[in-house]
């Protein structure tokens, strides 16, 4: 997608709105003032043309040459520029009725231009801005300083010139010794080109040798691998011969087998019908044989609910009769534990009073006297 442009700068102005319609109205002026000038000019070149001047008509024709062209203010600057040069030089070869004219076109083509630039500059300058005036002067500028700067580049140019010339003799002295070391290599190198020469020629001698030989080889290897291939060409030709053989002989065998099948599915879907029927018939069978169990199911179910009912009272008294034995056998449990307990306290009661007794004889004998002291090694032991 192409690129816009970047538009001219615009060169806005501060200055109170009074001051700016005051500048205005002066420009205004100006412009009326110049416009005015031109009309003059124009009529004084058409009475002179209408009184047979004959200059009159080359400058009524360079008027309305400058009426139809549309120059801009650069071009327009550098126009006045190449006047004023012929001007001067019109005027230094003795002047007369050509420098008369230069010099009033010269000051048509400045008033017009002047006249268009004040007109943009007044619209500029109620818009907030002097751009085109601005611009003209930059471009006035950059004119003279254009000038300045050929001219110092003549001068740079002169003295370059004068070094170049001097660069460019030193170059030809280098030139002329260079070029005496380059015959003289040149010779070295043809003496030495002609040693190649010869070298070259026994090796390509050597080469060529080698190279018949190289392909004395590689025609055998490639006879010798070209027959392996007219072997392996053979081969698959006869494999080939065989698998066609049993690619017939397998379609015959499923042609066959096909044939086989198809009489099979006929023999089949036969059976498959009279299956049917018979299964049918034994539906309808089974149907009226579930009605007749229905019925059967019926009668059970009632006989079963009457057993149900009588297994029902059978397990209520078997448990009452396993609860009132349950009851009897803990009865006879406790009585036994109260038995034992009273048989242990017994016991209990008979130990206790031997235990008494027998502490108080043991008492006893120890008043009497200590045991020996073989008896207490042996107690000991």
């Amino acid at each position: 997608m192409p690129v816009a442009a970047p538009g001219p700068a615009v060169h806005a102005l501060e200055l109170p709105r009074g001051l700016v319609e005051s500048v205005a109205c002066i420009l205004d002026d100006a412009v009326d003032q110049l416009a005015i000038l031109a009309e003059m000019a124009a009529r004084a070149d058409q009475d002179r043309w209408q009184n047979g001047d004959p200059n009159a008509s080359t400058s009524h024709a360079a008027r309305l040459r400058r009426r139809s062209s549309a120059a801009s203010v650069a071009s327009l600057g550098g126009s006045v520029n190449n006047g004023s040069k012929k001007l001067k030089s019109a005027h230094s070869a003795g002047g007369g009725p050509a420098a008369s004219d230069a010099d009033h076109a010269k000051t048509a083509r400045e008033r017009h231009v002047l006249q268009q630039l004040l007109g943009k500059s007044v619209a500029e300058l109620r818009d907030g801005h002097v751009t085109s005036l601005v611009r003209a002067v930059d471009e006035e500028r950059a004119k003279r300083n254009l000038l300045h700067n050929t001219l110092d580049r003549e001068k740079e140019a002169t003295a370059h010139l004068r070094d170049l010339q001097r660069q460019l003799a030193d170059e030809q002295r280098t030139l002329d010794r260079e070029r005496k070391d380059r015959d003289t290599v040149i010779q070295q190198l043809r003496e030495a080109i002609q040693e190649i020469q010869a070298l070259t020629a026994s090796e390509q001698k050597y080469l060529k040798r080698e190279m018949r030989a190289h392909e004395s080889a590689l025609k055998q290897q490639y006879a010798y691998q070209e027959a392996q291939l007219a072997a392996t060409k053979a081969h698959l030709e006869r494999y080939l011969a065989m698998e066609g053989k049993v690619h017939a002989g397998v379609v015959d065998f499923l042609t066959r087998q096909r044939q086989v099948l198809e009489r099979q599915i006929q023999d089949w879907l036969g059976r498959h019908e009279e299956d049917t029927e018979a299964k049918a018939a034994e539906i309808e069978a089974l149907k009226a044989a579930r009605a007749a169990d229905v019925d059967r199911f019926e009668e059970l179910v009632a006989k079963y609910e009457e057993l149900e009912r009588q297994v029902d009272e059978d397990r209520a008294r078997r448990d009452r009769e396993a609860e009132e034995r349950r009851q009897q056998r803990a009865l006879e449990r406790r009585v036994r534990a109260a038995r034992k307990i009273q048989l242990w306290w017994r016991g209990f009661h008979k130990a206790d009073r031997k235990g008494t007794s027998g502490s108080k004889r043991s008492a006893g004998k120890k008043k009497g006297g200590s045991a020996s002291p073989k008896k207490k090694s042996a107690k000991k032991k």
